[in-house]
C-alpha cells in the first residue's frame, strides 16, 4: 500500500506503534485519554514540516517530511532510568524502519526534558518522510 494522504500517514504510523508497543498506555492525537495515576504512559505527537517538490517531470514527486514525537511520562522519583529505558525501547520501534513502503523513518533522538507537573518527561524524536507522486 502506498500512503498518499496525511490521514493515511497518521493511521499507518499509529497502526505500526499499536502492533509493536503494549508496554504502557498510549495517548493518541484527538482521542480521549485519561492518564493513569502514578504509572508511565506515552503521548503521540505527529509534527508535519513543509512539503516540497522533490522531482518534477512527467510525474511530480512531493516529499512530506515530519517528526513523530513520543512523549514519555513517568512519575517523578520513580527511579533512575525508567523514562530513559522506555524511551530507548520506543526508539527501537521506529529506528530506520519503512512503513507500508511509503513512510521512511530515520535515526531517533532521545531528549530529557526533566520534571513537569508531577511527571518526569523524556521525548523520543523520530524524523520521517514520505513521497507522493502526482
Amino acid at each position: 500500500m502506498t500512503v498518499q494522504s496525511y490521514a493515511e500517514e497518521t493511521a499507518a504510523i499509529l497502526d505500526w506503534l499499536d502492533g509493536r508497543w503494549a508496554e504502557h498506555p498510549i495517548a493518541k492525537p484527538n482521542t480521549r485519554f485519561e492518564p493513569p495515576a502514578r504509572a508511565p504512559y506515552v503521548e503521540v505527537r505527529i509534527n508535519r514540516q513543509t512539503a516540497f517538490n522533490a522531482a518534477i517531470g512527467s510525474a511530480i514527486r512531493v516529499r512530506h517530511p515530519g517528526l513523530l514525537t513520543l512523549v514519555v511520562r513517568v512519575p517523578v522519583n520513580s527511579g533512575d532510568g525508567l523514562a530513559i529505558d522506555i524511551a530507548d525501547d520506543l526508539a527501537s520501534v521506529f529506528r530506520n524502519v519503512r512503513i507500508d513502503g511509503s513512510i521512511q523513518f530515520r535515526a531517533p533522538t532521545v531528549r530529557d526534558f526533566g520534571p513537569s507537573e508531577g511527571w518526569y518527561v523524556v521525548h523520543v524524536d523520530c524524523p520521517f518522510y514520505r513521497n507522493s507522486v502526482f
